[in-house]
């Protein structure tokens, strides 16, 4: 049998579209190891201060920051955008503590989970928070530490809580959007109420949210949190990698 040039010609294209299909898909296994940057440079853009090689966020939403690779000239093109006494959040796989030109304020390891499955969870009555919240947003992440949170951190995305008697006990809301992933973040309990379970129903209900989108929720849990691990994993979050967590400032 023999084929014409046209069909192998169509064959071709096909053999093309399938391995194009396959490097897009390992290039996905892959972008979450450097999150910040790939967010910064694609879906989050516009939220976006910084060039080619250094972008960090506004300062109103957060003070994470990414480079493109961890080079002598992507940290000289943070700096530039970084102001004297401000401090910008990296997570990385290398150490980062020691970087010319920078002092490290802070670093601890943190885990990167992901979920490609939910798994049942107890259900808890919660609402949708709004702008009118985010003053005890800000309050409840002031008290727990769950992370940055600042004046327009709630526009990320969803966010949801429960109250008591009109108090905001618990909450989770989306940070981090790269292409395939969204972020689980600002996740936290008031101390009076914490063993309850809220925190675990709050990330299955905003986990359940992302892969309605068609998207693989994700989230990050410092090492040291065994408790926490071990809820995100009972709703099936998984450890991808260990990265660390750094807090820097520019010495100018």
């Amino acid at each position: 049998m023999k084929l014409s040039l046209a069909s192998l010609q169509s064959e071709a294209n096909a053999l093309n579209s399938v391995i194009s299909l396959k490097v897009r898909f390992e290039s996905m296994s892959h972008v979450l190891d450097n999150a910040v940057w790939n967010a910064l440079y694609t879906r989050q853009s516009e939220l976006a201060v910084g060039g080619k090689l250094a972008r960090k966020y506004k300062p109103e939403f957060t003070i994470l920051a990414g480079v493109a690779s961890e080079t002598p000239e992507a940290f000289d093109e943070l700096k530039q955008i970084t102001a004297a006494g401000e401090f910008v959040g990296l997570r990385s796989l290398a150490d980062l503590s020691n970087v010319e030109g920078w002092t490290c304020r802070v670093q601890f390891p943190i885990l990167q989970m992901i979920c490609e499955e939910l798994k049942p969870c107890r259900p808890v009555e919660f609402e949708t928070l709004t702008p009118a919240d985010v003053s005890a947003m800000r309050e409840l992440a002031k008290l727990t530490q769950p992370g940055p949170f600042s004046t327009r951190t709630n526009e990320f995305g969803t966010f949801i809580g429960i109250k008591d008697g009109g108090k905001l006990v618990a909450m989770a809301g989306e940070r981090m959007k790269v292409f395939g992933f969204d972020e689980i973040s600002a996740v936290c309990t008031h101390p009076d109420y914490q063993g309850r379970g809220y925190a675990r129903a709050l990330v299955f209900e905003v986990a359940r949210l992302i892969q309605e989108r068609g998207n693989v929720p994700f989230l990050h849990v410092k090492s040291e949190n065994v408790a926490g691990i071990k809820s995100y994993e009972s709703i099936g979050f998984n450890t991808r990698e260990e990265l660390g967590f750094f807090v820097l400032s520019p010495d100018k």
